[in-house]
């Protein structure tokens, strides 16, 4: 996985970081198995699981969650 802050992101455009004449900071690697762990003390959106689907197996999802982020408008 490979972010950038605003600034840069937008100086690379709709370019490849060779392409833009920029390097990375470090050098990319593997993620671990759930990088995505921190979300769980969140209220989980279901518009999320297509982006997450390892995140958290469908059967343990709390439903309380979903109504609370759909209460909230998310």
């Amino acid at each position: 996985m490979v972010s950038a802050c605003k600034a840069c992101n937008h100086r690379k455009a709709g370019r490849t970081p060779q392409e833009a004449g920029m390097r990375l900071r470090n050098k990319p690697y593997e993620p671990r198995p759930n990088p995505y762990s921190f979300l769980k003390i969140e209220p989980l959106k279901k518009t999320w699981l297509p982006f997450v689907p390892w995140l958290v197996p469908e059967s343990s999802l709390s439903s309380a969650n979903f109504e609370t982020a759909a209460a909230a408008g998310d």
